[in-house]
């Protein structure tokens, strides 16, 4: 889902890096929560059920946000139609 975010539907090789780079962006976002978590002098720890939250924030992100970079869109290309 990330990667159809940062890569429109094109060709077959943009579907495929879209996934490649969107799993990738999403371990990355997991690792970096992970290691916030894991330093010593951290005040927050993030358990099991922190890291559910977490995804469903992201998952969510990534199906609200290709709504509003259209909607986005449409409004400049609205204001330039003015």
């Amino acid at each position: 889902m990330i990667g159809e975010v940062l890569f429109s539907k094109r060709t077959y090789f943009h579907r495929l890096a879209g996934v490649v780079i969107g799993s990738i962006v999403y371990r990355i976002i997991i690792a970096f929560v992970l290691r916030i978590s894991l330093t010593a002098d951290t005040i927050i720890k993030i358990t099991a059920d922190d890291m559910k939250l977490i995804t469903a924030i992201i998952v969510v992100i990534a199906l609200v946000a290709p709504g509003l970079k259209d909607a986005a869109l449409a409004k400049v290309s609205a204001k330039e139609g003015d």
